[in-house]
């Protein structure tokens, strides 16, 4: 069992470096049983601060056993989505109280289990021998079922003790169950946006559903439409590779789901001949996570984005400059005065409003990562939390923009975060 979770492990982390074209992921700590920290008897999660994967442990009523979540891949790869999010993307943990945010984090580690299980050979064979129909509740689409119906059934069972009878015998305990997954993406759920949520609704878990059930639609149609073609593993591939893609051209501050999803697109127009373009605007149109877009909107969006001006930049990339410090100065200028001819929103900044990083892009180019702080921060018990906004250039091997996002000073996020904190800090 251990030497399975450590080959699953080690096989997603060499799968998603190649994609990005990137040894982004930094080394990190993984708890098989949840034995640290005190955590044994727990939910598994990822923990930032210790840089570990807590993989912890239930006791199932039923049957008198613990049941390891090392044992399931569903939980082990979801919780390594967490980590690796967090390595490409940190300020969407580090931005706190952005609820869209944190809600594509857990979308990320479901749609990474998925994809991980589907580019299973077995799993392959699997549904192949089976006959199963993907596009209902399914082998694939069922994220966590040996740990969810632990949880889930021990659930039911405390309640029925609780509420009924707590001196109930064991064989008459066993019989109650509630048998499922933790979450099952195939099941469709529409996005609405933070300020239109209820209360209730204001739930990471709940509102990540319309992007892993958005990216799970467009993975299966794709597949039934081009089984002639393409084995469920190469579809798998694709996604998964298109999917990473997306995720490093993606806002670095913050994001939120119908964001996301179009720098998914976007990856797939720019790096893919836009093969899954229309089964990805599809199924987002359908979950509402847009209001109608079409391609040619996208492909709009990015030829405009590449007339951005950015010729400050180009001297100072083809600069042979051995003095850091004076490289750093003189790059954050340059990002300062496009975000000012850019809008006169940004005339409030400095340099020391912003931070910029460049990293290996796609096919030998680059990417250049920038974020800046907001003019107004969020604020929990006297104390203030900045604000972060963020962009990306992205560069071919020539050193030609081929894509550019500038996120614009949006008052709604800054009130949206607001209201996040009131309710995490009153709850």
């Amino acid at each position: 069992d251990v030497l399975s979770t450590v080959y699953n492990i080690e096989k997603n982390i060499n799968r998603v470096k190649n994609y990005a074209q990137e040894d982004f992921i930094k080394p990190f700590k993984v708890d098989l049983y949840g034995q640290s920290n005190k955590d044994f008897l727990k939910n598994a999660y990822y923990d930032p601060i210790s840089n570990k994967l807590v993989l912890g442990s239930v006791f199932n009523l039923s049957t008198q056993e613990v049941i390891n979540a090392s044992n399931d891949t569903d939980v082990v790869i979801h919780e390594l989505g967490h980590k690796l999010l967090d390595n490409l993307r940190p300020g969407y943990i580090d931005n706190q109280f952005h609820f869209e945010s944190e809600a594509v984090h857990e979308a990320f580690g479901d749609i990474m289990a998925f994809l991980s299980a589907a580019c299973d050979p077995n799993i392959q064979k699997y549904i192949q021998d089976n006959k199963i129909d993907l596009t209902k509740t399914n082998i694939l689409s069922q994220i966590a079922e040996y740990f969810g119906k632990t949880i889930y059934t021990n659930i039911k069972q405390t309640k029925e003790l609780l509420n009924t009878n707590p001196y109930m015998l064991p064989e008459e305990l066993s019989k109650i169950k509630d048998e499922k997954p933790i979450r099952d993406i195939s099941e469709s759920f529409e996005y609405k946006k933070y300020s239109d949520l209820k209360k209730e609704e204001k739930k990471v878990h709940l509102q990540s559903r319309s992007l892993s059930n958005a990216f799970y639609k467009a993975f299966i149609n794709f597949y039934n439409d081009n089984k002639d073609k393409y084995s469920l593993n190469e579809v798998a591939d694709r996604f998964y590779n298109i999917f990473i893609k997306g995720t490093k051209i993606s806002n670095p501050a913050t994001t939120t789901i119908p964001e996301f999803m179009k720098s998914i697109i976007i990856a797939d127009i720019l790096f893919n001949n836009s093969q899954l373009t229309s089964y990805l605007v599809k199924s987002a149109n359908e979950n509402k996570i847009f209001e109608n877009l079409n391609i040619n909107d996208i492909i709009n969006e990015i030829n405009n984005s590449r007339k951005l001006k950015v010729g400050d930049l180009y001297s100072i990339l083809n600069k042979q400059n051995n003095d850091s410090k004076k490289f750093e100065k003189e790059l954050k200028e340059a990002i300062l005065k496009i975000l000012k001819n850019y809008s006169l929103d940004f005339d409030y900044l400095s340099i020391d409003d912003i931070s910029v990083s460049i990293v290996p892009g796609f096919n030998e180019g680059i990417n250049i990562e920038l974020t800046y702080r907001y003019p107004k921060s969020t604020k929990v018990k006297s104390k203030d939390y900045p604000v972060y906004g963020g962009g990306i250039f992205v560069f071919d091997n020539k050193m030609n923009l081929i894509y550019s996002y500038i996120e614009k000073i949006n008052e709604q996020k800054v009130k949206d975060m607001q209201d996040y904190a009131n309710i995490i800090y009153k709850d």
